[in-house]
């Protein structure tokens, strides 16, 4: 196995469960120029963070149509919805999302525009019956300037987590998990799924309850 040492990343393709070399360079992005490479600054103006995880230390695949690609130092973009690969201490790069089938991180796996959205969103359950993402927004505070003391307190970001369901070929957003939403959902068989959730002391409010309760539905 060889391995090309990139400035950015170091970079394998998969192939039959073997590693071998291909180039980012087609899933680099500037603009819409898939060739094409851009810096962007990191925020220094603003306190919390705009992405996904608190650190860039994850690894990632990235799933084309033909390929398969293991990338280091990737992390999801909240505000624009998109993955980027820290290059150094102050820029990235942004991963052109047009070429790209979905995107797995640990056991967290994305997929782009599912929503209607033009953004990724994490899968939680997928079926031909009903599907469950996770989205993510980015709530912005201002910050405010004390004129006595001529102090000014940072902007803020705040990542909010938000669950969405895709059923019956409508794409149900903002959908608050609890067991006025979930029953009226499935109000034919709100019967047995709320037998199943007491017999299995299961939660409406809780993510992974829920994805047990969507699995069941899909069993009736």
């Amino acid at each position: 196995m060889k391995l090309l040492n990139y400035c950015f990343a170091f970079l394998f393709f998969v192939s039959s469960s073997v590693f071998a070399q291909k180039a980012l360079s087609n899933l680099i992005s500037s603009e819409g120029d898939m060739n094409g490479k851009v810096r962007f600054e990191l925020r220094d103006n603003f306190s919390g963070s705009a992405y996904l995880y608190d650190k860039w230390d994850k690894s990632g695949l990235i799933y084309t149509t033909a390929e398969i690609y293991l990338v280091a130092g990737i992390n999801l973009n909240i505000e624009s919805g998109q993955f980027e690969i820290k290059v150094s201490k102050d820029s990235i790069f942004k991963i052109e999302q047009i070429a790209i089938d979905s995107v797995k991180i640990d056991n967290d796996t994305f997929k782009y525009d599912v929503l209607k959205n033009k953004k990724f969103s994490q899968v939680l359950f997928e079926s031909n019956k009903v599907s469950f993402y996770k989205t993510f927004t980015l709530v912005v505070k201002q910050g405010t300037y004390n004129p006595l003391n001529g102090n000014t307190t940072p902007n803020t970001y705040s990542p909010k987590e938000k669950y969405a369901i895709f059923f019956k070929q409508e794409i149900l957003s903002n959908f608050n998990l609890n067991k006025k939403n979930i029953l009226n959902l499935f109000l034919n068989e709100s019967n047995l799924i709320e037998a199943f959730v007491k017999q299995n002391k299961l939660s409406y409010n809780k993510e992974s309850d829920v994805t047990k309760i969507l699995k069941y539905y899909t069993t009736l």
